[in-house]
């Protein structure tokens, strides 16, 4: 029979397993590494993006994290295949800290393989935001061969990712009509084209509604495509709206003459599709 001075002293010693701040990431069969260099050395081995997740025991933001997002099935699933992640203990790691700026906790950082950062988000995410980011970041980065994966010489590579608008930011476009540049660590993708987005503002503008701030047809030039049927992507140097939605045009007289009769460009319905897109340079 066990005492009850037993007992009370297995009942503290799980308490103080399962205090709240005690984040816990070396579990059994877990995806995260908790080494930097193992971890960077394996995604170099893959050639595949490494996650970053800097957190502290003290902070409530990242206990958050750790119980609702981080160890999830639709966050877990492809770590360690698409994607290596690592924990690092910010007051335990000072140098890595100076390394990647780090003021905030939770901060959450994906580098690729060349040390570049390419995502970066100093707060705390919940479960649907932190799996679409992942997802555009792994969308965005993939490489031809991984480990255990080989490619046939006479395999036809995929074609770049298009960008559109140049990495302008299509909402403060169609918003307040003006030119600002996108962040890559903002980036969203409509029917196959990938847009910078200038702030979470904008950001969310565009999840929600991205068919009112993409340019119609694509990017392509409306006047060629109902003359010729060519489906060429227009400039964003020569750019026009038309009942709220933007065009562009691949030179100044194609856009004069949409202008002149626009809904003549704009009846005609096309379901265009990233790939009918030509990739002829304007001249």
């Amino acid at each position: 029979m066990i005492s009850s001075r037993r007992c009370l002293a297995i009942v503290v010693a799980a308490l103080m397993i399962s205090t709240p701040g005690d984040i816990r990431s070396d579990e059994v069969g877990s995806p995260w590494f908790t080494d930097f260099e193992k971890a960077h050395q394996r995604a170099q081995e893959l050639q595949c993006p490494l996650l970053i997740h800097f957190f502290a025991h003290w902070c409530a933001p990242c206990q958050m994290m750790e119980r609702q997002v981080l160890h999830h099935p639709e966050v877990t699933t492809n770590l360690g295949k698409r994607i290596v992640a690592v924990k690092v203990l910010q007051p335990q790691n000072p140098e890595l800290s100076r390394k990647f700026g780090i003021q905030a906790l939770p901060t959450d950082i994906v580098i690729d393989p060349s040390g570049k950062v390419v995502w970066r988000n100093e707060s705390f995410v919940n479960r649907s935001r932190y799996v679409q980011l992942l997802a555009r970041v792994m969308q965005e980065y993939q490489p031809r061969e991984r480990l255990g994966e080989t490619t046939h010489p006479d395999t036809p590579t995929a074609p770049a990712q298009r960008i559109g608008i140049d990495g302008y930011c299509p909402v403060a476009l169609v918003k307040n009509r003006e030119w600002v540049k996108g962040k890559k660590n903002l980036i969203s993708r409509y029917k196959g084209v990938t847009y910078y987005l200038a702030d979470e503002g904008s950001f969310a503008a565009f999840e929600g509604e991205p068919g009112r701030f993409a340019p119609r047809l694509l990017g392509c030039d409306p006047v060629i495509l109902n003359d010729t049927h060519r489906a060429l992507p227009g400039s964003a140097q020569y750019g026009a709206f038309f009942d709220g939605a933007l065009f562009f045009f691949r030179t100044a007289e194609n856009r004069i003459r949409f202008k002149v009769d626009p809904v003549r460009y704009t009846q005609v319905r096309h379901a265009l599709k990233v790939e009918d897109i030509e990739d002829s340079r304007i001249q």
